[in-house]
């Protein structure tokens, strides 16, 4: 393994990279590949390791000596001797790390297996990387600002350390970092925070106490993205979220009943619309009321990102579901771009491109984008439409399932009504309707009436298939329409957007 530096300038500031690489033999011969980036190094971070970072790869094969960290870089992890644990604090007093002693450098040794015992394993890399993380990007020093020590016996600070190195550590709940997760991992001595004193209800208010800081988080992370790796922000995802409550949820305004995501409109619930970036970073998120419809929460939304980031013209991407003209005219009036879908029903005027064999470019296997003009379309607007061959297929295949089975069903009802007598012709209209409701794909092509006899009775159904619009539903089938206000041209890099 080596280290490679990589650099880069961004507006006129340049930044270095270091990405941790190994030569690997393949079929073509040797290839380097990359096994992790190691992200922008200050200079006091190239200094940290004894060596410098040169040593990494000699240190991962144990041809060096372990480093150790300064107790200055992690002033949480100052212990004694050993891997001591600081006393827990009484009432009224926030506990204090113990006073540092000096640890003499490790060395890699060879021991002898047979003579070993485990007892009580815990997870340490885990821990102690995330509580490295949560160092670099400076949680500790903000969230000891934000949550200062008070009466409490664990500071809240503290807290949201377990809360922070446990999510990074993939624990799935709160009460499962109290009954197991922080037992079985090494915090309790790196934090000094005994075990006896994380419990879920401890945790669930530190959680009340982040949630009063939720903007100051919000700024304090992606500034600190920002500064190592130089980005803008200029391209943003929005999209809106629910979660349900158990229970009544009287004392919360915004919970109510409404779409919910995760099929439970049994209960009440909050909206949470979420923005940001391509890479997964959250930027910012706010909670709306359970019955708010997602296309009420851009504006919101737009304008709290222009109070944090300032009014740039970002590319905002939402889909066609958030998306109506009155927010189309908005985001045009702040000068943002927008690449957002088009509902179904302005592909009728393309029913003829579709059709069409050339003209159309490739942007990945299967899928095809050409630029088009609309004549309903606003001046400056691009439109680009797309059509996908394998997920025609698919949708195609999954409307031929719904005609076979509807058929079926109203074959079904015919079987039933050519035994007399039928009289009730109420009830043989409720029958034949149902059948439909359970396939509107297929009602759409497919068309029943009732038959009757000379004598006036019912006597079966009579099925008529809709050619036109079976047409229109084949040639439609994964094609979608994209507008953008973007002065970009090419269809394909408007698709990816």
């Amino acid at each position: 393994m080596f280290l490679r530096r990589k650099t880069k300038k961004a507006r006129g500031v340049g930044y270095s990279y270091r990405h941790l690489c190994e030569t690997v033999r393949t079929t073509r011969g040797p290839r380097q590949r990359v096994v992790a980036s190691l992200g922008k190094l200050d200079p006091a971070e190239v200094a940290g390791l004894s060596g410098g970072w040169e040593d990494l790869p000699a240190l991962l094969r144990g041809e060096v000596p372990v480093p150790q960290p300064a107790t200055a870089e992690f002033p949480e992890l100052k212990a004694g001797p050993g891997v001591g644990r600081h006393p827990p604090a009484t009432s009224g007093e926030r506990a204090a790390p113990a006073a540092a002693s000096p640890v003499p450098p490790a060395q890699w040794a060879q021991l002898d297996v047979l003579g070993l015992r485990v007892e009580r394993t815990r997870d340490f890399g885990e821990s102690y990387l995330g509580l490295a993380l949560r160092h670099r990007l400076k949680l500790d020093g903000l969230l000891a600002r934000l949550l200062p020590a008070g009466r409490e016996s664990v500071g809240w600070s503290q807290v949201a350390a377990v809360l922070t190195v446990a999510r990074f550590c993939a624990q799935r709940s709160e009460p499962g970092v109290a009954e197991h997760g922080y037992a079985e991992t090494a915090l309790d001595d790196l934090l000094g925070i005994d075990t006896a004193l994380v419990n879920d209800a401890r945790l669930y208010r530190a959680l009340d106490q982040l949630g009063q800081h939720k903007d100051a988080l919000c700024a304090h992370l992606p500034e600190r993205y920002r500064q190592r790796f130089g980005v803008r922000f200029e391209f943003l995802l929005h999209d809106v979220t629910s979660t349900f409550f158990e229970g009544a949820a009287k004392r919360d305004p915004q919970a109510q009943r409404g779409y919910s995501r995760d099929n439970r409109s049994d209960g009440k619930q909050v909206c949470i619309g979420l923005v940001c970036t391509p890479d997964g970073l959250p930027l910012a998120f706010e909670v709306f009321a359970g019955n708010r419809a997602d296309v009420t929460t851009v504006e919101d939304i737009v304008r709290v990102m222009g109070e944090k980031y300032g009014a740039a013209e970002r590319l905002r991407v939402m889909d066609r579901g958030m998306v109506s003209a009155s927010h189309i005219a908005f985001l045009r009036e702040r000068k943002a771009r927008y690449p957002v879908g088009t509902p179904k029903s302005r592909l009728r005027h393309h029913a003829a491109t579709l059709l069409e064999r050339s003209g159309w470019q490739e942007v990945q296997a299967g899928l095809e984008v050409r630029p088009v003009t609309h004549p309903d379309g606003e001046p400056g607007e691009n439109y680009v439409l797309c059509r996908s061959a394998a997920r025609a297929q698919k949708e195609r295949a999954m409307l031929r399932r719904q005609s076979d089975r509807l058929a079926g069903a109203l074959g079904r009802i015919a079987v039933t009504l050519a035994k007399p007598p039928q009289t009730d012709l109420e009830a043989v209209g409720r029958r034949i309707g149902r059948a439909p409701g359970k396939y509107p794909a297929a009602a759409a092509i497919l068309h029943a009436t009732v038959r009757h006899d000379a004598a006036g009775r019912a006597c079966g159904p009579e099925i008529a298939g809709d050619v036109p619009a079976g047409q229109k539903a084949h040639r439609q089938k994964a094609a979608y329409l994209l507008r953008t206000h973007c002065e970009e041209t090419d269809p394909a890099l408007l698709w990816r957007w």
